[in-house]
């Protein structure tokens, strides 16, 4: 088997989760829980396709481009109330997330609802989910 890891192929870049930034608003969040700190996903495939009976294919392109981007940070973290207040009073505010992979970017975002909440033998996770409405993101490799 070929070694796709090679100059041939291309070298697989480094990885570090300390080069991962995220801004909210005109604050940079800390304290992240414990496994994977941030998630982004878009709401809507990009387009449908569907067929007739006879298999001719209709593609049609979704404009609606909401996505959820969930922060996972601890209960003890410095952010945690910041996050909760801006769920609390529904304020907008501009996202920002930069990785040495992907930069993500948007001005309207919402914290849409409060995070669950356990109480344990350690500290809880609490899992921030925000509404981005034209979040854009660009490769930076």
């Amino acid at each position: 088997m070929a070694n796709i890891n090679s100059p041939m192929t291309g070298f697989m870049a480094k990885y570090n989760a300390n080069d991962c930034v995220l801004q909210i608003g005109d604050k940079v969040i800390s304290g992240f829980g414990e496994d994977t700190m941030i998630t982004v996903a878009r709401d809507q495939d990009r387009a449908t396709i569907t067929q007739d009976p006879q298999g001719t294919g209709i593609l049609s392109v979704n404009n609606k481009d909401l996505s959820t981007i969930t922060v996972n940070i601890s209960e003890v973290s410095p952010d945690a109330k910041y996050l909760s207040d801006l769920c609390e009073n529904l304020n907008e505010f501009p996202i920002d997330l930069r990785t040495s992979t992907f930069h993500y970017w948007g001005s309207y975002c919402l914290v849409i609802k409060d995070p669950d909440y356990s109480v344990g033998a350690q500290a809880s996770n609490l899992a921030f989910q925000i509404k981005a409405v034209n979040l854009n993101k660009e490769s930076v490799r």
